[in-house]
């Protein structure tokens, strides 16, 4: 695999800073939520397993804090021995 540059990686960065801005971004969004209910989520970090989209579908995450929730039940096991 081949890794970005330091400088690159700053470039990039700086160039994301600009266009986006977090606090902009909505948390209760609906039309993202009924894609996330779906499991529609092929390319999104932390959602894009079988096993993610299988809880994404029985949970339904309708806000925020249901997201977060069901993105950490299968991630507890990497913190197990």
């Amino acid at each position: 695999m081949k890794r970005m540059k330091e400088a690159d990686v700053k470039e990039l960065f700086a160039f994301v800073a600009n266009v986006v801005n977090i606090e902009t971004i909505p948390l209760d969004d609906q039309k993202t939520y009924n894609l996330l209910a779906r499991a529609d989520t092929d390319g999104v970090y932390m959602l894009e397993s079988d096993w993610d989209k299988y809880d994404l579908m029985q949970i339904q995450p309708k806000d925020f804090d249901e997201l977060t929730a069901c993105t950490s039940l299968e991630k507890v096991e990497w913190f197990l021995p």
